[in-house]
């Protein structure tokens, strides 16, 4: 997405071993600043 600071990804492991964790990957996105993250949100990829 246009105008992202930075990510994240990283595969989810269970907490119980032999169980399968339930999501598969999580993504953390940052901005910089408040604004700039509700005007990433507002385009049509966010």
């Amino acid at each position: 997405m246009k105008g992202l600071a930075g990510w994240t990804i990283g595969k989810c492991e269970s907490a119980t071993p032999g169980e399968a964790p339930p999501y598969y990957m999580i993504v953390g996105l940052s901005a910089a600043s408040q604004t700039d993250w509700e005007a990433i949100l507002a385009t049509r990829e966010g």
